[in-house]
C-alpha cells in the first residue's frame, strides 16, 4: 500500500503587528530614554589577600594594573562602552571621554 502525499497550500497571513511596538529606532530609544543604566569609571583592579585587606589603613597605597595617565574604561552594565581621562578642576574629580567604543565591536 502506497499513501499519497497530498500538498496543502497554506494561505498567505500577515505577520502579527502589535501596535504598542514602535518598529523605527528613534521611537524604540525615546521610550528608553529615562532608563538608568549602571555606569562604573574603572581607574585600574587589582587583588588582595583578606590579610592584605585587614592590614589596610588610612594612607595605604593600594597598586592596580593601570599605570598613570593611562585611560580609565567606562563600563555601562559592565560592559566596555568608552575610555577616559580622570581630570580633578578644584575639589572634583571627573572623568573627560576620549574614545568611544563602536557598537558593532561590543
Amino acid at each position: 500500500m502506497s499513501k499519497k502525499k497530498e500538498k496543502t497550500e497554506v494561505p498567505e497571513t500577515s505577520p502579527v503587528v502589535d501596535p504598542n511596538w514602535p518598529r523605527d529606532v528613534g521611537a524604540r530609544l525615546k521610550r528608553m530614554h529615562h532608563v538608568l543604566f549602571e555606569v562604573k569609571i574603572v581607574l585600574g583592579r587589582t587583588e588582595l589577600t583578606l590579610d592584605e585587606l585587614e592590614n589596610l589603613g588610612k594612607d595605604s597605597v593600594v597598586e592596580t594594573t593601570s599605570f598613570s595617565g593611562q585611560p580609565a574604561k567606562i563600563l555601562v552594565n559592565d560592559t566596555l562602552f568608552g575610555r577616559g581621562e580622570i581630570a580633578v578642576i578644584g575639589d572634583r574629580c571627573m572623568l573627560r571621554v576620549t574614545d568611544l567604543v563602536k557598537p558593532e565591536t561590543i
